[in-house]
Order: structure tokens, then C-alpha cells, then sequence
């Protein structure tokens, strides 16, 4: 190819894909990429790789292509081209290998008595020959024949292609080459955990859903105060983000794994969500970055641990460790650069003599032991039920509600200030604030209580000592509602966000069981437009929207009941007063299962008469 380009370029632009601004270029350095390839494959100098492609060609032009037969294969076809590869492969490459030392001593021979080169500067390079002291000299360096003979270097590389004929022999040794990057993203299992504390100590039961999915790793990090908290939490960042661009293509190959929907070669923080942080069940709807990592590393170290059992004899004892209590002394893991490589140079034979080069062996039954000792034998397996987040939706649940009732009788906020709030709320953000922090209130009036005429906000801050970005934005909610309001004002405030992410184009029921998504029949759509007018809407979709997201029981509202019946029993139990025309108007046909769409009817038609009255 390399010879037809330098006359005639145009055949190469129809195969050549992209075709390089410069063939010829390109295919002389392809050359040279393959001298280099071939020369590390055979464990020799480039001179010898050279060599030996003389060697094939001078025996392909002598061979007068006698196999006739084989040829004739179809080139348009990858069948066809690799018959023609494994036939060349089968008449002229495995001959040569089986001498190929003999063939190599040979040509070099001939090469070392050519008379052309005899006497030559570059002879004597060639030559296997060693300087006298007397003509060693700073200034002759470069024509010295020591500097440019052929040295094979100690490296895992070498290594593991002189280890391939002792596979069988040294199985935990072979373990160790065949999941080097396993076993090197393995060393920052600990870090991960670390990273997980961290975000479960800022952010379990402190975000939302939709909060975790829009916000990126880089908002995240920019909200941490500056300092050694911000530069770890970027320094744990990094690391699991090469830990996930190294093991990213090991990962697409598990079926047992659950994975992330979209698997990007790279974790940018500036694109990458929040979320992809988080180590969510393996179950959960969108499987995030870190679940997949984290399952997929203790996983193997289980593996790891039962294979060296196995092959040793040694009785699994059965016990395993949780995630918080793993160290770096207790994980299977060995870093190629700082652990394995100086094993292997102490475990390297490695001898220079003069006329005979440099000889290299390794003492692979020493090593194997030594790698068995340090970083397998008191090892422990790790649990794979590792404690996982929570959103704030998902720790909310009526048992929660029900105890905050039994330790602070409830009252509902009344309606002119009621509305005096809603007017205050019309960012989305300012009332996601306020709703995080009115849960964090739930949480621990539901096991602690207090005194029910003592200020909301007062207690937010100074007794849950949340900090300044944890608030009420309403300065009607901070001075009226006190802790005997909370129920209400978390209801009012919950339907109020939903109702702004509506009205923004988002799904209010982004974390809702599908199974109470379906939607309404035009029938039902019809009926349900017809009696809105005769109930008390406002009312209707507040106590729908706590019903569904608050999570219960799902033998108590299954998705082929009666909307009806069932929001009115949920009502009951909680002791909520009966909402007015409610239940002698809501159609019997809308089931459980229309429960969100039948709120977005209706927060719809509010939205409208809303407008109206302004026009």
C-alpha cells in the first residue's frame, strides 16, 4: 500500500475512512505502528521486527504463490478477507515462527558480514562488540555499539507475555494480570464510601427528585463552603470519576448489573446530575452512576475472594462486612504501578553477558505467594445490601404524619392566610427551600414533639440549628405558623410546588408508582369538567396531591379502586374534616389509577380561573 500510494493516491480515498489530509504519511506511520506492535509482541528490537518482515516478504516473493487454491477467496466480503488472512496466516507466518530464532541469528549474520558495511561506523553499532575503556568518551556517545543495542526492560508488560505459557500453573498470579484494572479501581473502594458518607450526611431525606436530576455535580460543589470540605469533596469527585471512565467498558458487558441509561465515556460535572452520585437501590427507576459502580466493585471482590478460596481449599467462615466499616486493608485491591511493580522486580532474574544479551526471567511461584499474602489472605467480603438514600418523598410516609398528630395536635392554616403565603411562593426555588426545610421539621416533630404555639421558623433554627439556606421565604408562613401548622403548611406548600411545576412544563409526579399514572377516558375527562364548579377545587387538589405522593400501604389504595371512596377514607383516617361537595359530586368512574391526571385537570381549570380574574 505504502508503495502503490507513492504512485498513485487515488485508489487509497475509497477505503480509507476518514481519509487523513496526508496517505502517504498515514500509512508510514501505520508501518511504523505495527514495527512497534510486532516488536513488543515478540519481545524483541524494532531492528528484529524490521528484520523479520524482510524475512516474510523475501519467502512470500520466492514462494511463487504454489498454493494456488487458497487465494481465491471474495475480498467485498469480511468472510471472505478473513479466509485469506487465516490461509496467509496457515502458509507463510506459522512456518516462520516455528525457527524463527534460528532465521533471525541467520539474517543478522549476513547482515554483520556484509563487505559494505564492514569498517563502517555503523557496522560497528551493529556489532555485538564491547569498547575498550580507553576509547570510552562523552564525545563519542552516540557510536558507542552499547548505546544502541537491544535491552528488553523489566515491566508488567513483559511480564505477563513471559507468564502466558504458565497460565494454568499460577491461577491467582493469572487473576491478578487479568483484572488489573479491576484490582486498581478497587484501592478507591474506600473513597467511594467516603463520598457516599458525605453526600447521605448533606443530602438523605434532604432533596427531592427532581432536585438531585437538574442539579449538577459542579452546583453541588460550588454550594459547599470553600475550604477543606469543598477541595475534598472535588478531590473524591475525580477519583470517581476516573474509577468510572477506566471501568466503563467492563461495566456495559454485565448483565447482572443494573446501568445507568446513559453510560458517558467521561463524569463532566459541569453536564453529569447530581443524582449519578448517589448510591440508589439496585431496583430503583433510573439507576444511577454510583449504585452501578459500587455494586459492580463489591461484587468482584466477592468474586475475588472465592476463587482464592476455592483454589486454596480454605472454608468460606461466612462473615462480611458492611460498606461504613471497610478500609483499605480490608479490600481486595493492588495497584499495577505502586503494589504490583515492585513484587515483580523483586522477583526478577535479570543478567547481561557480552555476546549473548540481556536475559530476563521471573520467579512467578514467589510472586504469586507474595501477592496471596498481602492482598488476599484476611481480606472479607463486603455486603451487598449497603445502606442506600432516600429522597424526601420517599421518607415521607402517613406512619410519619400519623406520629407528628399523636406528639402536636394539628390545626389548618385558615385561608386568608393561606393565600397570603401562596402570593409570597411564586418561586420555585424559594418554595423548594421552604418545603426542605418544613420536612426536616416533620422528621423530628414526628420523635420528639414540641410545643405547639412555639414559631415554626423559631424552631427550625434554633432548635434544629439549620443554617441560613435551610428557611421559610414567606415572611406571612415565618411569623404565623407554628408548629401546631405544620401538617398544613407542608400540605399548602407541597401543592404549591407541584402546581409551579406544572405551570414550568415539569412532571409534579416525577417519583410516582406508574401504576397511578394512567390516563382519563374522554368520558371521564367530560364528567370530571362538568361537576368541578360544585366542589371546593383548591381544597380537593391539595388533599389529592398529599395523597399520593405521601407513600402508604398499596393494599390500601390499589389502583383499580374508587377515587372517590379511597381519598375519602384517607381523609378520615387522618381525621380531616369532609371537603365540601366532594363526595356527592366526584364521578364514581375515576379510579386510583387517574389520580394524577385527575389533578392535573383540576389544577389546570384553577390555573385558568386564576388568569381570568386578572384580565
Amino acid at each position: 500500500m505504502l508503495s502503490g500510494a507513492n504512485t498513485n493516491l487515488q485508489p487509497f480515498t475509497n477505503f480509507i475512512r476518514p481519509v487523513p489530509a496526508n496517505i502517504t504519511d498515514f500509512l508510514w506511520r501505520h508501518v511504523n505502528r505495527d514495527l512497534d506492535d510486532l516488536a513488543t509482541d515478540l519481545d524483541r528490537s524494532i531492528d528484529d521486527a524490521t528484520l523479520l518482515v524482510h524475512i516474510l516478504l523475501t519467502i512470500v516473493s520466492q514462494s511463487g504463490n504454489k498454493v494456488v487454491g487458497v487465494w481465491n477467496v471474495e475480498w467485498t466480503s469480511t468472510q471472505g478477507r478473513g479466509n485469506w488472512e487465516n490461509a496467509f496466516n496457515n502458509v507463510y507466518i506459522k512456518p516462520l515462527f516455528k525457527g524463527l530464532d534460528n532465521r533471525l541469528q541467520k539474517a543478522n549474520r549476513l547482515v554483520d558480514g556484509d563487505h559494505r558495511l564492514i569498517g563502517t561506523s555503523f557496522h560497528r553499532v551493529l556489532s555485538d562488540i564491547a569498547t575498550p575503556p580507553a576509547q570510552l568518551s562523552l564525545e563519542t556517545v552516540i557510536s558507542l555499539p552499547e548505546m544502541w543495542q537491544y535491552r528488553p526492560s523489566v515491566s508488567l508488560e513483559h511480564m505477563s507475555r513471559r507468564f502466558v505459557e504458565h497460565q494454568a500453573t499460577f491461577p491467582m498470579l493469572k487473576m491478578f494480570l487479568d483484572n488489573a484494572t479491576i484490582l486498581s479501581a478497587m484501592c478507591h473502594l474506600p473513597d467511594i464510601f467516603h463520598l457516599i458518607s458525605l453526600l447521605r450526611t448533606r443530602y438523605h431525606r434532604n432533596i427531592d427528585l427532581t432536585e438531585a436530576l437538574t442539579m449538577k455535580i459542579a452546583e453541588f460543589l460550588k454550594s459547599l463552603p470553600e475550604g477543606q470540605q469543598r477541595n475534598e469533596c472535588d478531590m473524591l469527585v475525580k477519583c470517581f470519576g476516573s474509577i468510572w471512565t477506566n471501568i466503563r467498558t467492563l461495566l456495559l458487558q454485565q448483565d447482572n448489573i443494573p446501568l445507568p441509561e446513559n453510560m458517558d465515556p467521561a463524569i463532566d460535572i459541569r453536564t453529569t446530575s447530581l443524582y449519578h452520585l448517589l448510591p440508589m437501590k439496585e431496583d430503583a427507576t433510573i439507576t444511577s452512576c454510583m449504585a452501578a459502580v459500587v455494586l459492580f466493585l463489591i461484587r468482584k471482590n466477592n468474586e475475588f475472594l472465592d476463587i482464592y478460596r476455592r483454589k486454596a481449599g480454605v472454608q468460606d467462615d461466612g462473615n462480611s462486612r458492611c460498606w461504613t466499616d471497610i478500609s483499605a486493608s480490608n479490600v481486595v485491591s493492588c495497584d499495577p504501578a505502586r503494589d504490583l511493580m515492585p513484587l515483580v522486580l523483586s522477583n526478577c532474574n535479570y543478567s547481561l553477558a557480552i555476546g549473548k544479551g540481556t536475559q530476563v526471567g521471573y520467579d512467578f511461584a514467589a510472586l504469586e505467594k507474595q501477592l496471596i499474602d498481602r492482598f488476599l489472605c484476611g481480606r472479607s467480603k463486603i455486603e451487598e445490601k449497603c445502606e442506600t438514600f432516600q429522597f424526601r418523598q420517599q421518607a415521607r410516609d402517613v406512619a410519619m404524619f400519623s406520629a407528628v398528630r399523636k406528639q402536636i395536635p394539628q390545626e389548618t392554616i385558615s385561608l386568608p392566610v393561606q393565600r397570603q403565603i401562596v402570593l409570597e411562593s411564586t418561586s420555585l426555588e424559594n418554595v423548594c427551600v421552604s418545603l426542605a426545610a418544613v420536612d426536616i421539621a416533620i422528621f423530628f416533630l414526628a420523635s420528639t414533639g414540641g410545643d405547639a404555639d412555639k414559631l415554626l421558623g423559631e424552631y427550625i433554627h434554633r432548635v434544629l440549628k439549620m443554617g441560613k439556606t435551610s428557611r421559610l421565604h414567606s415572611d406571612k408562613a415565618k411569623n404565623y405558623c407554628r408548629l401546631k401548622h405544620a401538617l398544613s403548611l407542608w400540605q399548602l406548600l407541597s401543592d404549591q410546588r407541584a402546581r409551579l411545576l406544572l405551570i414550568n412544563g415539569q412532571d409534579p409526579f416525577d417519583n410516582v408508582d406508574p401504576s397511578y399514572t394512567q390516563q382519563l377516558e374522554e368520558e371521564q375527562i367530560t364528567a370530571l369538567e362538568g361537576v368541578i364548579k360544585n366542589m371546593d377545587t383548591i381544597t380537593v387538589i391539595a388533599e389529592m396531591y398529599e395523597f399520593v405522593v405521601v407513600s402508604d400501604d398499596k393494599e390500601k389504595r390499589k389502583p383499580e379502586w374508587s377515587l372517590r371512596d379511597t381519598l375519602a377514607s384517607y381523609l378520615d383516617e387522618k381525621d380531616a374534616p369532609e371537603i365540601n361537595g366532594f363526595l356527592s359530586h366526584f364521578p364514581e368512574t375515576i379510579l386510583v389509577e387517574h389520580v394524577c391526571h385527575s389533578w392535573r385537570i383540576l389544577a389546570n381549570y384553577i390555573q385558568e380561573e386564576s388568569s381570568a380574574v386578572f384580565i
